[in-house]
């Protein structure tokens, strides 16, 4: 990797590599939770999709053997190393576009590998000012994108906040990172007015055709309204108030881990006219054996 980056498309060949060999080393993190889990649990009296689920958790709590432990490290230290190397370029009018998109695709995979080991959902929110840049970068992503499209109307004020959806062409966002983006600051993030500005423009984008937003706006939206109330019922005698901010959702209330069943669509291409669309959640508690992962299922309609 070079000590600076000549431009936006060079830091996203290089950041193409490196989550190259972060897959390949997640695949293997997956091969060994899956071993450990299977020596602790019966997983044939779970569905499919509450056993993926019990996985994504369980990632963060199996022990890692000295190669994976350094792999990790190492995965963190290239991550690093690209975020030098990015820091030279200079954003000018004629990249703005790239290199806003750039900084989102490295968000998605930075974000991933730095939560991977959280036994605890509080620690999180020590990302709480990136969630906040990340936002505002992907709402001047979806701006810019409105501001050179030639059908698109000129005024782009106000888009997010409306329940109409935005004009933009069908799979747009493709290769760009922004939905990931927005998915992942929701699930992590714990303030509620950045979890609404990325809910909102989850709502508004135009991605019929490619997978359809209205299930993943219930879908997040759900886990947001489910933990806020959670935050409530964890302190009846205090009034959180509309919007709560991190710290007034303890760890009781917060979800390790949320994935939207069904998780594999093979045999099922018509899941969307069945307007419902189920979640499995995983909570951290503390049992008589020490901690325990446990798992529960809720389905949803989709408006």
């Amino acid at each position: 990797m070079p000590a600076r980056f000549a431009n936006p498309d060079e830091a996203s060949s290089y950041l193409n590599i490196i989550s190259t060999g972060i897959h390949d080393f997640f695949e293997d993190l997956w091969e060994h939770t899956y071993c450990a889990l299977v020596k602790q649990r019966d997983l044939h009296r779970v569905s499919i999709d509450q056993r993926n689920c019990l996985f994504q958790a369980a990632l963060r709590t199996i022990d890692l053997n000295e190669d994976l432990a350094n792999r990790l490290e190492q995965c963190r230290r290239s991550l690093h190393a690209w975020t030098v190397a990015f820091s030279a370029i200079q954003q000018t009018r004629d990249n703005i576009i790239s290199h806003v998109s750039t900084q989102i695709s490295f968000f998605c995979i930075s974000v991933w590998v730095e939560t991977w080991r959280e036994t605890n959902a509080m620690d999180a929110d020590r990302l709480e000012n990136q969630y906040k840049y990340f936002t505002d970068l992907c709402e001047q992503y979806l701006s810019l994108h409105l501001a050179n499209t030639s059908f698109q109307d000129n005024s782009i004020a106000n888009h997010f906040e409306n329940s109409a959806q935005l004009d933009t062409p069908l799979a747009f966002s493709l290769g760009s990172s922004v939905v990931p983006c927005l998915v992942a600051i929701v699930e992590r993030c714990r303030g509620s007015i950045i979890r609404r500005r990325c809910i909102a423009m989850l709502r508004n984008v135009n991605r019929r055709g490619l997978f359809d937003t209205d299930y993943l706006v219930i879908f997040l939206q759900a886990i947001v309204d489910s933990e806020e109330q959670m935050a409530r019922d964890c302190s009846p005698e205090v009034d959180l108030g509309a919007e709560l901010q991190a710290y007034d959702i303890p760890e009781a209330a917060r979800y390790l881990d949320a994935i939207m069943s069904p998780s594999y669509h093979a045999s099922s291409f018509n899941f969307y006219e069945t307007k419902s669309v189920g979640i499995v959640l995983v909570t951290r508690s503390h049992g008589v054996e020490g901690m325990e992962l446990k798992i529960e299922e809720k389905k949803l309609q989709v408006l």
